[in-house]
């Protein structure tokens, strides 16, 4: 079974969550406090977290935000748990780079089945089966799937807001049958079921199943894009066909680029774009895949990381 670091002030809570993962098998282990978890998390590298939100001192989501940055821990999946879930909230918890959330008090057994879908190693296992068939031609169909992921949070948001359920019909229809055919499972069941509800149920539960798909695609397009890229990893930049004209724009859009970074620039999102185009051969790798995550997230920091580390695998010349 999985080891399940719990991160949570309430001791009774602490208690009673530990005692619930150990009967189901799993080791378990408890911090009260985020810093206390952060090192923790650092020592035992767990399978899983659960982090409480609101913690004294450092808030649940600022140590997720960390553990993210954190190149040795920063694929840990972890839940957050919240007594607040408004449609802010859930976003907060999506954009500190949780997976998904339980709303507290939870039942038991809602803890268990989330854990599960959670710890399931097989919701892209069928995907990943299937690109290795044909590598190239699944490749060139998981970016493209990558890349609409990304704009489904604002047509999703757009249309509850609206309470438009003709479009989030017709939305969930066409990614629950992508999603379906390209084996992303969890994405395709919980387009499936925001289907069924926007048909027939509550405008409350409407906004409930929006948000669990869209932390299906969260972590779904994560998982896309780390496996894209260790793929990618395989073929060296160099070994990729460059024009004299392009490793010259493309070098420049890359100072550029650092610039913007280095003083936490908003403008970097566009210089982004810039090199995007400058290089048409690096954008066709999906190299720029984690890049583009960081730069939309703000993160620039660890942009700049990736950034120099796509640059030192540039050719020196053609």
């Amino acid at each position: 079974m999985a080891k399940i670091l719990v991160v949570e002030d309430n001791p009774t809570n602490l208690r009673l969550t530990l005692m619930l993962l150990r009967t189901q098998g799993h080791e378990a282990l408890g911090a009260s406090d985020a810093e206390s978890g952060l090192e923790l998390a650092g020592r035992e590298v767990p399978d899983l977290i659960l982090m409480d939100v609101q913690l004294p001192g450092m808030s649940g989501l600022e140590a997720t935000a960390r553990l993210k940055q954190n190149p040795a821990l920063c694929l840990i999946p972890v839940i957050a748990l919240t007594g607040l879930a408004s449609a802010d909230d859930q976003r907060q918890v999506r954009e500190a780079g949780c997976v998904d959330y339980l709303g507290k008090p939870f039942r038991s057994q809602d803890m268990v089945a989330k854990i599960s879908l959670v710890l399931r190693t097989g919701a892209l296992e069928d995907c990943f089966h299937r690109s290795a068939a044909n590598p190239t031609f699944y490749r060139s169909l998981l970016l493209g799937f990558a890349e609409r992921l990304q704009g489904l949070d604002e047509e999703f948001g757009t249309a509850l807001a609206r309470l438009d359920r003709k479009r989030i019909q017709f939305l969930a229809h066409s990614l629950q049958g992508e999603a379906g055919n390209l084996g992303a499972s969890e994405v395709a069941r919980q387009a499936t079921a925001l289907g069924e509800v926007a048909r027939n149920d509550t405008d409350d539960h409407l906004s409930l199943a929006v948000s669990n798909l869209l932390l299906a695609i969260s972590a779904t397009r994560e998982e896309l894009v780390r496996h894209l890229s260790l793929a990618n990893d395989e073929t060296h930049l160099a070994g990729m066909e460059w024009s004299a004209q392009q490793l010259t724009e493309t070098r420049r859009a890359f100072a550029n680029l650092a610039g913007f970074l280095e003083a936490n620039a908003a403008e970097s999102l566009y210089s982004f774009h810039e090199l995007r185009s400058a290089s048409p051969t690096l954008a066709g790798s999906g190299q720029l895949e984690e890049l583009e995550r960081l730069v939309l997230k703000f993160e620039f920091d660890q942009a700049l990381q990736e950034l120099r580390s796509l640059e030192a695998r540039l050719p020196l010349q053609v």
